[in-house]
């Protein structure tokens, strides 16, 4: 074996060791990481506040929406549980930093629309990024696919083809 192929070996195995064989504490920012699970199944807008920044943003790109400031970010993080039957959200991932996390993550749910009409199941995916500073998150980014909600919630979209997606209505069972 020659010595650079040798050299890039025992590099990649002493990255993948360090990597496993860890007795460092897990990073603030992956704490942080799963009480923000906590905040989206429960909705409890209190655990949310002590969570972020007086001064936090929260970007959704694909729907261009941005929150600024505890009031408007506690409101996007922590809606009305009964708006979503059922809801169901489990993280994929988490990768950590001290003072970033990335959140990879699934969520289920039934729409229960409050003018009574018809229930909508969706599934969506998606990516958060937060960053964390003195034990709070002072941004963060939400990346998925907005069209689940979207036609959960009644509404439709327009593909670039032309081909117009629309709801599908459940029975009143939810299936």
């Amino acid at each position: 074996m020659r010595p650079r192929a040798r050299s890039a070996i025992v590099i990649a195995g002493v990255l993948l060791l360090g990597g496993c064989a860890s007795d460092e504490a897990a990073p603030e920012s992956e704490r942080i990481a799963f009480e923000l699970l906590e905040v989206w199944r429960s909705g409890d807008p209190d655990l949310a506040a002590d969570l972020l920044s007086a001064t936090v943003v929260w970007q959704d790109p694909a729907t261009d929406f941005e929150a600024r400031g505890l009031p408007e970010v506690v409101a996007y993080l922590a809606p009305d549980p009964a708006a979503v039957d059922g809801l169901f959200i489990d993280v994929v991932e988490v990768r950590a930093s001290d003072d970033h996390a990335v959140i990879e993550w699934i969520r289920e749910g039934t729409v229960v629309p409050a003018d009574g009409g018809p229930r909508r199941r969706y599934t969506s995916r998606g990516v958060t990024l937060i960053e964390v500073e003195g034990g709070r998150i002072v941004r963060g980014i939400d990346y998925g696919d907005p069209t689940p909600e979207r036609l959960a919630r009644g509404g439709s979209v327009v593909l670039p083809d032309g081909t117009e997606l629309r709801p599908v209505v459940l029975d009143d069972e939810g299936g």
